[in-house]
């Protein structure tokens, strides 16, 4: 069962990412059900999937259907919302590989993934973690600048688009990961390098006159989130020895 799962995500991927230009989507995108490219694509990963298990008769059945379902998520998806692009993405990407995982596992319906090594305590740890450095960490610290935050808003429009945009919450997590990690290995310089990294990044935004307001958020901001994620992996590190 693995090996075929193996071989379909192998061809889904070559499929999808790697043998897809550019020049593709956007007549997608622009033509949509009439793209010819359309039907090449999955054409495309009909052959890859034919080729990589072996050509073997007997999987023609769940080769049809991976390949019909392939088309009609990407025909849902050129149709989705375009301002819902990235939800779309991850979305047909999640369906694309439950729908290959199904169809091996109809071809090997005794075959069962090893849960008692994957969900183990250790696992279910690192998992509890990252999300409390991520999300959990991202609500605790929007909390906590709730005071910056309402005086931007009121104050300065230009600061008060920056902190609402997404793009900087997504960056805390992003940061939040890279300190998480670097604290579980002991490399703690790392932490330094990205702070470093994010000082020059952020040098414009803390050098315009007449906007402590944003100055104090960013800071205060930075230091809560560094402090916030070393401490988790502090916490996992200890935890990871007990258990």
């Amino acid at each position: 069962m693995i090996q075929l799962i193996i071989s379909l995500m192998l061809a889904h991927i070559i499929g999808d990412f790697v043998l897809q230009p550019d020049q593709w989507v956007k007549e997608k995108e622009r033509k949509k059900i009439r793209s010819g490219y359309l039907l090449l694509h999955v054409l495309l990963h009909l052959v890859l999937m034919v080729v990589f298990t072996g050509v073997q008769f007997k999987y023609w059945l769940g080769i049809l259907i991976i390949t019909v379902s392939h088309y009609l998520l990407d025909l849902i998806k050129l149709y989705w919302d375009k301002k819902k692009r990235i939800s779309a993405f991850v979305l047909d990407q999640v369906l694309h590989i439950t729908i290959i995982i199904a169809v091996a596992w109809g071809y090997f319906p005794d075959s069962h993934l090893p849960w008692e090594r994957i969900w183990t305590p250790q696992s279910q740890l690192l998992l509890g973690a990252i999300l409390t450095a991520t999300f959990v960490a991202s609500i605790f610290i929007k909390v906590l600048l709730q005071k910056w935050s309402i005086r931007l808003i009121k104050t300065d429009k230009s600061a008060a688009d920056a902190v609402s945009n997404k793009a900087g919450q997504y960056i805390g997590i992003l940061e939040r990961l890279f300190i998480f990690y670097f604290v579980t290995i002991g490399f703690w310089g790392g932490i330094g390098f990205l702070l470093t990294a994010k000082s020059i990044f952020r040098c414009n935004d803390l050098s315009r006159e007449n906007d402590r307001n944003y100055t104090e958020y960013i800071i205060i901001g930075t230091f809560i989130s560094f402090a916030f994620s070393a401490i988790i992996g502090l916490i996992y590190n200890y935890l990871k020895g007990v258990i």
